[in-house]
């Protein structure tokens, strides 16, 4: 009440303070970035501690990048013998920036590796030999190691890359539900092959690193698990003959460490039970197709008859391929009688197909003498899809089969795949991947300066269709400048 009886309006002075500085927060707070309090570590490339795990590399971490990383920091001039540790002195930490380097800012310490161990040694780490060495003493009283080989897309690009993140990750919670855990979640080890060697031409195809990761299971009864993470385009031209190849060379090396180790005197030797994820790809898909067509005797059937696969992503469909796969693993078997045994647990491209043809007729989309017996004009559909891949090439031809239910003749058999005759009118748009022009380990583009306010920007027509550089942003351009055209051309 003040001096005349009147009750005062609004709040108190403190309450409003108090408002108005829970505003201000929200207006100055909530866009700060993060700060982790965390120090930030010194370079470090702890290369050597004595495992054949020695790679750094949490579970959410690029396998292949991690293990080629390490390469490079561990073999100065490619030379395999040698392998290098640095670590950053506390004496450089307190050095400012641009200071003078001295010896003692980087210790690095060189071990030269012998080529060949004799049988009594430790093999040298990235080699198969360390690898069967480590098969051997895991298997214990089990006699037999379980290896998961996965298939991942091995290019450089940032989203083979993301799908490398998320194939890793797919594996391992799937193994987790499996009640199975890493042995180290923060290390990979990895092998090397023979692929950059004289040798290599008249070799099966590898690829020239082969990270590698153990996983032990809650279950006693259980063997060890041996992941081994492949990458799909080296397999592309002959999948079924190298991975026969690799896996014979392992089987022949656990079989030589474990005669040569004085512990595993009187033992037998472990059993490797394979099981392959992949092919990833529908182009290495085609291959392993090809590889039974021809059925050659020398393909590696000892290794292939027992291993199954299992394909989680290659989505190409049976008619684009040179023959169905059921027919060619139906016809291609083992002197023995035993064949290879092939699942595919993703839908194909026909199939996902027939299921937006059946999206499209629901929204009023009519194609032509279709199953279902719609009538009226034959509507116009307009694909686009990347040119240079086996999936987008082949879109339209499962396009045309999900809507009349076959393949048109020219799709067939791994052909052009140009949709001709079919009486669904298809408008094929291609471009190639990496649109927007970014390489792997290419510099930022530099951000253009914004015009001030008092002067406007101005776009010219002729500045937005001219190609520059590597990107293909002015394709798009013209891409959708070509739809336009295209529609206004069927009204």
């Amino acid at each position: 009440m003040d001096s005349e009886g009147e009750p005062r309006q609004g709040l108190p002075l403190s309450g409003g303070l108090l408002i108005a500085a829970l505003l201000l927060g929200l207006l100055v707070l909530q866009h700060q970035p993060f700060q982790s309090s965390r120090p930030v570590a010194g370079q470090s490339a702890r290369l050597l501690h004595g495992r054949a795990e020695d790679v750094d590399a949490r579970l959410w971490q690029d396998p292949f990048a991690a293990a080629e990383t390490h390469r490079r920091k561990a073999q100065p001039d490619s030379d395999p013998r040698y392998r290098i540790e640095a670590f950053e002195s506390p004496a450089a930490s307190t050095q400012a920036s641009g200071a003078t380097e001295t010896p003692d800012t980087v210790d690095l310490a060189v071990r030269v590796m012998e080529d060949v161990p004799a049988a009594s040694e430790t093999p040298p780490p990235h080699r198969l030999e360390r690898l069967a060495l480590e098969a051997v003493r895991r298997a214990g009283t089990h006699d037999a190691v379980d290896v998961l080989a996965v298939f991942l897309f091995g290019a450089a690009y940032d989203e083979i890359a993301e799908r490398r993140l998320r194939g890793r990750f797919a594996t391992l919670a799937a193994l987790g539900e499996l009640d199975y855990s890493a042995e180290d979640p923060e290390h990979l080890g990895y092998f090397e092959t023979d692929c950059r060697s004289s040798a290599a031409p008249l070799q099966p195809a590898l690829p020239c690193l082969v990270p590698w990761e153990w996983f032990d299971s809650l279950d006693p009864d259980r063997p060890p698990l041996l992941l081994l993470w492949l990458e799909d385009e080296a397999f592309a031209s002959g999948p079924l003959r190298s991975f026969a190849h690799l896996a014979a060379r392992f089987r022949s090396r656990v079989e030589t460490v474990a005669k040569s180790q004085p512990e595993s005197a009187g033992k037998p030797v472990p059993e490797l039970r394979f099981r392959v994820l992949g092919p990833a790809g529908s182009a290495t898909l085609r291959g392993l197709v090809e590889e039974l067509q021809a059925c050659d005797e020398s393909l590696g059937w000892e290794e292939l008859a027992l291993v199954p696969f299992y394909s989680p992503a290659a989505t190409v469909a049976d008619a684009v391929l040179p023959a169905p796969a059921a027919q060619v693993l139906a016809g291609c078997r083992h002197a023995s009688g035993r064949g290879l045994s092939l699942v595919r647990t993703i839908a194909s491209d026909e199939l996902l197909a027939r299921g937006i043809v059946a999206e499209l007729r629901r929204r009023g989309l009519v194609f032509g003498a279709d199953r279902e017996g719609q009538t009226g004009e034959t509507s116009h559909v307009a694909l686009v899809s990347e040119w240079d891949t086996l999936y987008g090439r082949a879109l339209p031809c499962a396009f045309v089969a999900g809507a009349t239910g076959r393949y048109p003749e020219s799709c067939r058999a791994g052909r052009s795949g140009k949709v001709q005759n079919a009486p669904v009118r298809i408008h094929r748009i291609s471009y190639l991947r990496g649109i927007d022009g970014q390489l792997p380990d290419a510099p930022a583009p530099q951000a253009v300066a914004k015009r001030p306010d008092s002067e406007p920007e101005r776009v010219e027509a002729e500045d937005i269709e001219r190609p520059s550089g590597r990107s293909q942003v002015d394709y798009l351009r013209r891409l959708g400048a070509r739809l336009a055209r295209l529609d206004r051309e069927l009204e």
